[in-house]
């Protein structure tokens, strides 16, 4: 939007997928302030200025908006952040698209699970097992079990439980990573076939699907949790969503008033049904907006900038263009890494240059460790390659492409570089 330029935006968090918020806002002429207590966030690096003040000091960062005379604050990607920047907001008078109850609904397992089924929105089957583990409930438990954190992101505090014996250790590890100490234990869905990853964004009380993927995940180890390893747009479930459950999304959103924004929402395809098991009222850390934005020109990170600063998502021609029905075909490609010290990484610049490559965001960089407690957690995602191609054909020979230059070399000469994606499955 016009009116953005030359304005103030303060962005909570230095991680490097905050980049492109550093990025997008540059290219509109809005000027950057990072924060956060880390002195080597990526982020920082970019911005116009930088400063060591912790996301979660409230005061501290209402200081420093003041002083700096900021337009607005922004923070996405992961959840921790999202209550303590609306708290900001809230005390300078700026835009935050969503409410404290807003919030507590939409990043808990738990509720936003209730608030699906208060609204005809089928959700993964789960167990109502507590720590007392009484013998009548575990009873009727049918093996394999997921059991998750309400309130954890980034795959951590998961695990497949295919006994009782591991339900019960399981149920203790995943309680330590939930904030609120609470822990949902669901079926094991059926992994041999991609999920489904769905976007929405949010417009002055409209709701409009904005885009369909079936979502590819990866297991190095039958009894570890899956990670995504890739998002393929438009699903091939895209019109059956649209005729069976949007309409019902729709409708449970606006039961809870959200009236801006963004979100994303993971599900199972079952047998003609969707099963939804988790959300976030943010931008994903797949930043799909790099795929979407190439294909229909709806970028949802611009959206929120311009909300931040304006209170206006987007304009009404932009409006009209948000739609799931893609005319090209488009990917997310995750690559994930093997724990270790990163000495050597060849490739990437031929990557950038290959036709259907529309992005490479890089999270490591030569001399980086990945600890062993990185495994099986997105802590190990090395980065993220989004593509948009004409066709599958294309699609296919890219991501082949990419397989053949990409080399992350050890420190051990070991080729730490893991081959989570068969390209075979978009043949399907």
């Amino acid at each position: 939007m016009e009116e953005c330029k030359k304005k103030i935006l303060l962005i909570s968090n230095g991680l490097a997928l905050a980049c492109d918020i550093v990025r997008k806002a540059k290219e509109k002429n809005i000027y950057t302030i990072v924060t956060d207590w880390h002195d080597n966030s990526p982020a920082k690096k970019i911005a116009d200025e930088n400063y060591m003040v912790s996301t979660a000091d409230i005061s501290a960062m209402v200081n420093l908006a003041k002083c700096k005379k900021v337009d607005g604050v922004i923070t996405s990607f992961i959840d921790s952040n999202l209550e303590n920047t609306r708290k900001v907001c809230e005390t300078l008078g700026c835009y935050f698209y969503a409410t404290k109850e807003q919030l507590e609904i939409t990043m808990n397992k738990r509720k936003f699970k209730d608030l699906c089924k208060k609204n005809n929105v089928s959700v993964v089957p789960e167990y109502d097992i507590d720590e007392s583990f009484t013998q009548e409930k575990l009873v009727d438990i049918e093996y394999p079990v997921i059991v998750k954190p309400v309130d954890s992101s980034g795959s951590k505090g998961i695990v497949i439980c295919n006994n009782q014996d591991e339900l019960i250790s399981g149920y203790s590890k995943s309680l330590e990573f939930s904030e609120s100490k609470g822990v949902v234990i669901e079926k094991l869905m059926n992994l041999s076939k991609p999920g489904i990853n769905l976007d929405y964004v949010i417009a002055d009380g409209e709701i409009i699907l904005s885009s369909v993927g079936d979502l590819y995940t990866y297991q190095n180890d039958k009894s570890l949790p899956p990670l995504t390893t890739g998002v393929f747009y438009p699903s091939i479930h895209t019109n059956t969503y649209l005729n069976k459950v949007d309409k019902n999304v729709q409708k449970m959103f606006k039961s809870i008033g959200l009236k801006n924004g963004v979100l994303y929402i993971q599900s199972f395809y079952e047998n003609g049904c969707f099963y939804f098991y988790e959300m976030g009222y943010r931008l994903g850390g797949g930043q799909s907006y790099q795929v979407i934005s190439k294909i229909n020109e709806v970028n949802h990170l611009e959206m929120l900038i311009d909300y931040s600063l304006t209170g206006k998502m987007c304009t009404e021609e932009i409006k009209s263009k948000i739609s799931p029905s893609f005319d090209k075909k488009g990917f997310i490609y995750i690559l994930h890494i093997k724990p270790g010290v990163i000495k050597k990484i060849k490739g990437l610049d031929k990557i950038r240059n290959i036709k259907d490559v529309v992005n490479v965001m890089q999270t490591y960089h030569e001399g980086d460790v990945i600890p062993k407690s990185a495994v099986n957690t997105t802590t190990q995602v090395f980065g993220r390659i989004h593509l948009v191609s004409e066709n599958k054909e294309s699609l296919i020979n890219a991501i082949n492409k990419i397989k053949e230059e990409l080399k992350i070399i050890s420190d051990d000469g070991d080729s730490m570089l893991i081959d989570s994606f068969d390209t075979r499955l978009l043949e399907i």
